[in-house]
C-alpha cells in the first residue's frame, strides 16, 4: 500500500502540473474521510435519466475554497461506481488526510447506453458530457474551473472518451489519462477518433498525456498505435507497459493509482 500511495502522489501531481511536494497552503484538515454523493439529472439530448457520483475531499463542507477537479470515465458495462469499487476513495482519503495529496473533487459520470454507442452527432455522450454534465458539476460544486485544474481520464471505453474529449478540447483540460484505453482506427470518423486526432489535432503539446496497459491486454495493438502516432508527431507523453496484466478489473485495481 505504501508503494501505491507514492504512485498516487506522483500521478495527482502530474495531473495538475504541480511538483509532488508543492501543495503549499493545502493543509490537512481534522476530518479523516471525504464524501461520495450520488445524484441524477435528465439529459434531453439522450432522453434518459443519467446518474453520477462525486467525491468531495475531507472538510469540503466546512470551507469556502475552490478545488481542482478530476473527471474519471468508467469502462464498458460498468457504471459511476467503477473507480470507487477499485478503491479510489480510500486512497484519496488517506493521501489527503496525511497531507501527501491535495484536496480534489472527483466527478464520476455514468454514461448509460449512450457511452457505448459510436455516435458523434448531436446525440452523443461527448455532447451530454460537455453541455450538461460538466456544467452541472462545476455549477453545483466549488470547482476551480480553470484549465490548469481540470483533468480527465478513463478505463477502456472510458479511456476512449477521455482522449476524444481532451484531444478535441485541449483548451478545457490540462491532462488526460487512460488505463487500457480502447481505441479503434475505424469506429469513429477522423475528426472524432483519438487515433486520428493524435496525428492532426492542434495544441496536443499543451496536454500531459498518460497511457498504460498490461502485457496481455487485448486492446494492446491500438494502444501501441496511439503511442507510435504521438511519438512520430513529437507529442510528449508517458506510456507504461507492465509485464503482467489483462484488460480487466484485476489489472486496473492493481494500477489504478497510476
Amino acid at each position: 500500500m505504501v508503494i501505491y500511495r507514492k504512485l498516487l502522489i506522483v500521478s495527482v501531481a502530474l495531473l495538475f502540473t504541480l511538483p509532488a511536494r508543492s501543495f503549499t497552503g493545502w493543509q490537512p484538515c481534522a476530518a479523516a474521510a471525504g464524501t461520495v454523493e450520488r445524484g441524477s439529472y435528465r439529459s434531453e439530448i439522450a432522453q434518459t435519466t443519467m446518474y453520477y457520483s462525486v467525491y468531495t475531499p475531507p472538510c469540503y463542507d466546512s470551507t469556502t475554497r475552490t478545488y481542482p477537479i478530476l473527471y474519471l470515465m468508467h469502462g464498458s458495462n460498468e457504471d459511476d461506481g467503477h473507480w470507487l469499487r477499485l478503491g479510489l476513495k480510500e486512497l484519496l482519503d488517506t493521501g489527503i488526510s496525511d497531507g501527501t495529496l491535495p484536496p480534489v473533487i472527483v466527478a464520476l459520470p455514468f454514461g448509460e447506453w449512450i457511452a457505448n454507442r459510436n455516435q458523434f452527432d448531436r446525440v452523443s455522450w461527448s455532447t451530454v458530457f460537455l453541455e450538461t454534465f460538466m456544467p452541472l458539476v462545476e455549477g453545483r460544486y466549488r470547482v476551480d474551473a480553470e484549465r490548469s485544474g481540470r483533468a480527465i481520464g478513463g478505463i477502456s471505453r472510458g479511456g476512449f472518451w477521455a482522449f476524444h474529449l481532451a484531444f478535441r478540447h485541449p483548451d478545457l483540460f490540462s491532462s488526460v489519462g487512460g488505463h487500457s484505453a480502447f481505441f479503434d482506427d475505424y469506429h469513429a470518423p477522423p475528426e472524432y477518433n483519438p487515433l486520428r486526432l493524435a496525428q492532426t489535432a492542434p495544441n496536443l503539446d499543451t496536454l500531459r498525456i498518460w497511457l498504460d496497459r498490461g502485457r496481455d491486454d487485448y486492446a494492446r495493438q491500438n494502444l501501441d498505435l496511439m503511442h507510435e502516432r504521438l511519438r512520430q508527431r513529437g507529442i510528449a507523453h508517458e506510456y507504461r507497459l507492465y509485464p503482467e496484466g489483462q484488460h480487466n478489473n484485476a489489472y486496473w485495481r492493481q494500477h489504478v493509482l497510476d
